[in-house]
């Protein structure tokens, strides 16, 4: 990394007190998949689309890969981006990084312009792995056009396909070679290891830095909380590059247990992910939220679906609990729902066998060594059932921002509690619901609307697949409501109907949305999340031309939100 710093987010009691609990076991996490390939050389590690490999195979790639990195001149701290679909090339490449003290950078696949120039210029990325070509692009000939603005990105190698701008990937795995060439290269495990990416929701994303140490210590209480055995199979549904959702939770974690994990190439066909889940027998699956809700229409057409899981994790934003509860009737896994953030970690998590209710309305209790609070208005803490800030500090904390410090600065106090931005409350036995955003607020003629109310509230109706709600602008309130949603196949909905339903539901008449725009899915992030600010650009530009139409002025068309 060429300016990285690393601000004080732990003291050194804190420290002290993470490694006599064991959440930092002082391993580098490609150790701790190694020894899992000790106990196990012959058991399945990884399955994707072009096959799978047993643990012994994916630790002689992980080894061969290392040496070839190294002859390419990549060294400790050096960042390598990764951008790739979700296959076997993804943990291997990022445990070869590991192994050396280099760094591993997962970009989403849909990032192509401005997010994709900003990442490599940030992290002063030294190489790049991309696909020959995937959904259509050529990824070798974007990066040779950014290559004039990054002097640091020395080699490009792609995978797949011969390709005249980029070097073999294949070419990197040298084999045969002394291992013990390896050995002075090991990274300390406190050392900057990993690269999260946030969504880039409101900005250009942001990179947080993580130790071997930290996301073992991300990881553990998941591995408890889930009871993951080396019979798992685990299934990672989300793209890698949505980071804890896509990659560390469903691929890393069966590793650190000897369990197995399949990786499905590209999202887009529910149906498909469905068959593919139950054509390698997975036990458990992780993914974000809409991609559940998407599934759930197929999976009520097909009746019992005999899937075998007994767990589907979320991550990344709130899933509705009627979604919860319908997929938990007909699969019969039980919904673990995870809360943190890229920047931050994560807070909390639910366990098997928590009571139904508490694992769909609440997203479950501080994970071991998490100090959890809610702050007031004014920083003071405030007691169970009240509403405040959630914050929280915790062993799986990141660095901070790479190479931005007022960043960093912004997002953590001076006690090192992460500033979530999420609103939320503790219930007397610990468990913890989010209830909203700080900023995410409707203000209406002076009046404060919850988009997350009216979103909880119509996510029950019949006809409602998604659902989002956000503001557009108005000359006389400030501020109205719009919802846009996502209607189920065959179901028709008007703005009457809703505000019907939602009257009924016990929502004020002052809460109630006064638009509805139907909307074919919603513009989400790399990670899931909803792009609110695309949605009000998206409603002020339909009123403004509706507007102009009516006054009988040329009318100029309203730009579709994009979608990531």
């Amino acid at each position: 990394m060429s300016r990285h710093v690393d601000l004080p987010l732990t003291s050194v009691q804190e420290a002290e007190r993470y490694r006599r609990s064991g959440s930092w076991p002082d391993v580098t996490l490609f150790e701790r998949i190694e020894a899992s390939a000790r106990k196990h050389p012959t058991r399945t590690a990884l399955i994707d689309a072009h096959g799978s490999r047993t643990y012994a195979e994916l630790i002689a790639d992980v080894t061969a890969l290392a040496h070839g990195l190294l002859e390419a001149g990549v060294r400790a701290g050096d960042v390598v981006s990764v951008q790739l679909p979700n296959c076997a090339d993804q943990p291997i490449t990022h445990l070869a990084l590991n192994r050396i003290g280099a760094l591993a950078m997962p970009i989403h696949d849909s990032w192509h312009g401005s997010e994709l120039a900003h990442l490599l210029d940030l992290s002063g990325a030294v190489m790049s792995i991309v696909p020959a070509s995937f959904r259509g692009v050529d990824y070798p000939a974007i990066y040779a056009g950014l290559r004039g603005s990054l002097p640091r990105l020395r080699e490009v190698y792609a995978i797949g396909e011969s390709h005249p701008k980029a070097k073999k990937y294949r070419d990197l795995f040298l084999r045969g070679r002394d291992e013990a060439t390896l050995a002075p290269h090991r990274p300390d495990p406190d050392a900057p290891g990993a690269l999260k990416l946030s969504s880039g929701t409101t900005s250009l994303p942001k990179v947080s830095v993580y130790s071997s140490n930290d996301l073992q210590a991300l990881l553990g209480p998941f591995i408890r909380r889930l009871a993951l055995s080396e019979n798992d199979i685990g299934a990672a549904l989300a793209p890698a590059g949505t980071g804890s959702a896509g990659y560390v939770y469903p691929v890393i974690a069966p590793l650190m247990v000897g369990a197995s994990c399949a990786m499905l190439e590209k999202w887009g066909d529910p149906e498909a992910a469905i068959e593919f889940m139950r054509s390698h027998r997975c036990t458990f699956a992780t993914a974000v939220p809409a991609q559940l809700t998407q599934m759930l229409p197929v999976l009520q057409g097909q009746g019992s679906s005999a899937l075998g899981l007994r767990a589907f994790t979320v991550a990344g934003s709130p899933l509705p609990e009627d979604v919860g509860r319908e997929f938990e009737r007909i699969v019969g896994a039980q919904i673990i729902s995870i809360y943190g953030a890229t920047d931050g970690s994560v807070a909390t998590c639910n366990a098997i066998g928590d009571d139904q209710t508490r694992r769909l309305t609440t997203v479950g209790t501080a994970q071991e060594d998490v100090d959890l609070r809610l702050a007031g208005p004014t920083g003071e803490w405030l007691g169970p059932g009240e509403e405040g800030e959630i914050q929280w500090r915790t062993a799986a904390k990141s660095y901070g921002y790479l190479n931005d410090e007022a960043a960093t600065a912004a997002a953590f106090t001076a006690d090192r509690f992460y500033r979530s931005g999420d609103l939320g409350r503790i219930d007397a036995n610990g468990y913890l619901r989010v209830t909203g955003r700080i900023k995410d607020v409707i203000i209406r003629g002076g009046r404060n609307l919850s988009p997350r109310l009216i979103e909880e509230q119509a996510q029950k109706h019949p006809c409602v697949l998604d659902v989002a709600v956000a503001g557009y602008k108005d000359a006389v309130l400030g501020e109205r409501a719009c919802a846009f949603v996502v209607a189920r196949p065959g179901a028709s909905l008007d703005l009457t109907g809703l505000v019907a339903f939602l009257r009924d539901q016990g929502m004020p008449v002052w809460q109630l949305p006064e638009r509805l725009e139907l909307m074919d899915e919603l513009p989400r992030s790399a990670g899931g999340k909803i792009m609110k600010a695309q949605l009000r650009e998206y409603v002020d530009a339909r009123v403004a031309a509706e507007a102009t139409l009516s006054s009988g002025e040329p009318q100029r068309a309203a730009a579709e939100p994009s979608h990531q």
